[in-house]
Parts: C-alpha cells; structure tokens; sequence
C-alpha cells in the first residue's frame, strides 16, 4: 500500500469521525432543556441586634380591700340613729374618719340603767362609810375595856381591889370584842355592796357608751343592712366598712410559678374596667395607664378548694378609681435573661393583629428528580428570604423596637429596605450600605441568562446544569436595580 492510500484512509476516518460527532451532538441539542435563570431581588440588610428581654408571667385576680370592717353594737337595742346625728344620715359609698360616729342605739334605756346604777353605788358608798364608823367606835370600845380589865387584874394582884371588879371588867371587854366583830362583818358586807354597785355603775356607763359606734379606720360606707328603728341583737351587723387608700389584687398562682414570686416584687396592673372607660370615651384604641403595685403577701399554702396560692398584689389608691370586686390583669418579670432580636418599628409590616419581618439566611433547599435513579435534595448556597410572623400584641415593645424572642435559627441578617418585593423563600442580593440608586426597568437582556445543555432530567423545583451551583446573576452587575419586580416563582438551574 503506497503513502498517498494511507493517507487517504487516515482522512476518511478522521472526516467519519467528526462527522458522528456532530451528528450525536445535534441530536442531543434537540433534547436540551432551556433552564429558566433567577433574578433575585436586591434588599438593603442590617446585623441583627441582640437584647435581652424580660419574660412575664400574667394573672388575673379580683380586687380586695386592704381593711374590710362589719360594724356592730356590742348590746342589745333598737337602731335610732345611722350617722353622726340625727339631722346626718350616712349612706353607702359616704367617706367616714376614724372616730367619728357612725350609729346610736335609743339611749334613754341606758341613761336610765346608768342613772339606776349610780343611786344604788352612792347608797352603797355611804352605807360602807356608816359600817366603817362602827368599826371605829367599836375598835375603841374594845380597846377602852381591854384597858380596864387589864388594870382590875393588876389590882387584884396587890390586893387592891375585889374579884368582883376583875370580873366585872372582864365581861366588859368579852362584849366589847363581840362588838367589834359585828362591826367588822357589818363592814365587809357594806363594803361588797359598794364593790358591786360600783361594778354596775361602770357597766351601766360602759352600755350607755357602746350605745354609739364609732369608726375604728378612715374609710367608706359599703353596705348598710339595717334600717332605723330596727331591734338590734348583739354582734348584729350595721354597716360594712372598707379601707381602699390601698387595695389588694388576689391571684392565683400556681405551684411552677410561685418560686419566681416573691414579697416586694414590682408589678404591672391593668384594670378591665378602666380600659373599658377610657375606650368610651377615648376611642377603641384608647386603653388606662397601667398601675404600679407589688407582692404584699405570698402565702405559705395553696387555697385547698382551687389548688393555687393567692399572692397579694398591694396597689395604691388614693384617687378612689379602684373599686372592691373589679377584675385585674397583673403582670409580674419572671426573668430577665432571654435574648430577643430587636427589630425596628418602622421594617415591620403589619397584617391585622400580626407583623411580618424578613430576614436572610444562607442555603436556598431544591429538590432533583433523577429518573430512575430516584429524588434528592441539596443547598444551593446563595442568600435567600425568611418571612417571620409574630403577634403584634403579645410581643414586647421597648421604644420603637419589638423584641421577638422566639425567631428562627440560622438568621443572619435583618431585611430593611425592599421588603416589599420579596416573598419567603426568594433568593436575594444584598446591599449592607448605602440604599442602592433606584434604575430604570430593565429588559431581559439586561442579565445573563445562561442556557446550558443537559439531559433531559425534571427537577420539582428547576431543571438541571452541568454545576452545583445556582447559576445567579453576578452581584456587580450595575444594570440590576430596584424599579421591577421580577417574578417569585422563578426557578434555578441546578446539576
């Protein structure tokens, strides 16, 4: 075989050869997939902000007052009088002071049981002071006889007088001594009588005292159940006093929760009732000032009929709004160690009750479906939006901050400005400066939109690439602004 036929053959392979190459590649450019690109949204971002917030607990209990006093007469007798005098009569909701008299019982029956006392104590008295003088005479009648016979006895020693002097005198100082202790015993029964009478008399002044009631506190009138002219028993209740210069608001605790309590702890009280003046004639949107008070009481044991611990909450009083029975939010610190993201006011966008926040994150989740081979899942690692929901009311507001303790793991940054034009999910580029320039709306030749041949494998989420990575626009492009919103549903071309 000569060189020119060996060279010829070498050619028409090589020409064979590329020839089938084309031909496959052709073949297969027929069944290549045209991967849709995505332009992702430029958003302005900031660090996120940590703050610790304090945790609350919140009760609701039913307000007391501090003193709560049911007056009544110690005796019997019929109600005469309700008030001062007979000219001022008190009545529920009326302001009392200490010491001032509130009822009077029909005083004649005990100025006369007073006046009674009083006679039979002066009889008494000069009847003990008659006895005492016979005491006095008969003590010097004894000693007078004792006296004599004493001296007859000397006498009839030296023979100077008779028997019958000695004896007359004798006789004389036994009845003197018999004297004298009737006059003793007539004493000690005087004595008694004055002892009693005097008891009757301080009795009978004590009675005609308790016949008028005074107020033991400053307080007001609450309830009155008796009328004037009504016959009164002892201990029988005539008017209800209370003292609300300080009330009390009673909740109930339960067990998990009592060891973050404790006496003296500061707490917030909302009253339901003031709220809902203040939203009559304020407007809906109006709500009261929240009051400040503090644990007065914790108890040692839970209440057996509910199983909690009634904790009671002092509050001051002192303009009178707060009245015995009104209910009460109270909201006590637990603990002030949680960590919050702090957001601002102003990124929130709001959604009846709810707001909603955007924040970024790394890793964009795509599923791949391979046929036969079967269905997997990778991160393509681009930035992307997260959309939290929280609770416009319940999340604390410091400032113009909401703190948001219960966020997501795995945020980075927190979405400021283009909010707007995103959705959860979407892949983003990130501006940490300055606000990008807005620009004009741009065509769709404006950004790369690489075509790449590949089998003609699905993906749920986008068709496939020859890379394992999303193929995204370069984040230097400057024709990418902020005038057009590009569509949410966009996918990514992946391997």
């Amino acid at each position: 075989m000569g060189p020119k036929l060996l060279i010829f053959i070498v050619f028409a392979f090589a020409l064979s050869a590329i020839g089938a190459v084309g031909f496959y590649r052709s073949k297969h450019q027929n069944n290549a997939v045209e991967l849709p690109s995505v332009r992702p949204e430029i958003v302005r971002t900031e660090a996120l902000k940590m703050r610790k917030i304090p945790v609350t607990a919140t009760f609701y209990g039913r307000i007391e007052a501090t003193s709560s006093l049911d007056m009544a007469f110690n005796i019997p007798g019929r109600l005469k009088v309700i008030g001062p005098d007979a000219k001022t009569v008190l009545k529920e909701n009326d302001v009392v002071r200490k010491g001032e008299q509130i009822a009077m019982l029909d005083l004649e029956r005990y100025e006369a049981l007073q006046a009674k006392a009083k006679a039979y104590w002066e009889r008494a008295s000069a009847e003990q002071a008659s006895a005492q003088a016979g005491v006095d005479k008969a003590q010097a009648e004894l000693d007078d006889a004792k006296k004599e016979f004493d001296h007859q006895r000397k006498l009839l020693l030296r023979k100077a007088t008779d028997q019958r002097s000695v004896d007359r005198a004798e006789t004389r100082h036994k009845f003197a001594r018999a004297e004298m202790k009737a006059a003793q015993a007539a004493s000690a029964q005087a004595a008694a009588v004055y002892t009693a009478s005097g008891a009757d008399l301080r009795e009978a002044e004590f009675n005609y005292k308790e016949a008028k009631l005074f107020s033991p506190i400053d307080g007001i009138v609450a309830a009155i159940p008796v009328e004037v002219g009504t016959a009164l028993q002892p201990s029988q209740v005539v008017m209800r006093l209370i003292d609300v210069k300080k009330v009390n608001l009673v909740i109930g605790v339960v067990e998990r929760k009592l060891p973050r309590i404790r006496e003296g702890q500061s707490v917030l009280v909302d009253v339901l009732a003031l709220d809902a003046v203040a939203k009559a004639t304020k407007g809906v949107a109006a709500k009261a000032p929240s009051l400040k008070g503090f644990v007065r009481v914790v108890p040692p044991a839970a209440d057996p009929a509910t199983n909690l611990f009634n904790v009671e909450v002092e509050i001051d009083n002192r303009d009178g709004l707060l009245k015995p029975g009104m209910i009460g939010k109270a909201t006590i610190e637990i603990h002030s160690d949680v960590e919050a993201i702090a957001i601002p006011v102003a990124v929130v966008n709001q959604r009846g009750s709810r707001g909603v926040v955007y924040f970024v994150r790394e890793g964009l989740p795509v599923g791949l479906d391979m046929g036969d081979l079967g269905a997997a899942k990778l991160s393509v690692s681009t930035p992307i939006v997260q959309e939290v929901i929280f609770d416009l009311e319940k999340t604390p507001l410091v400032g113009d901050y909401y703190l948001l303790a219960d966020a997501p793991k795995g945020l980075s940054q927190l979405v400021i400005e283009g909010q707007s034009r995103v959705s959860n999910g979407n892949p983003v580029r990130v501006v940490t400066g300055a606000a990008p320039s807005m620009e004009p709306e741009f065509g769709d030749s404006d950004l790369p939109s690489p075509k790449r041949s590949t089998p003609n494998v699905s993906s749920p989420v986008a068709g496939k690439s020859e890379s394992n990575a999303a193929t995204l626009p370069d984040a230097s492009d400057s024709n990418l602004g902020l005038g057009r919103e590009r569509s949410r549903n966009a996918s990514v071309p992946v391997d």
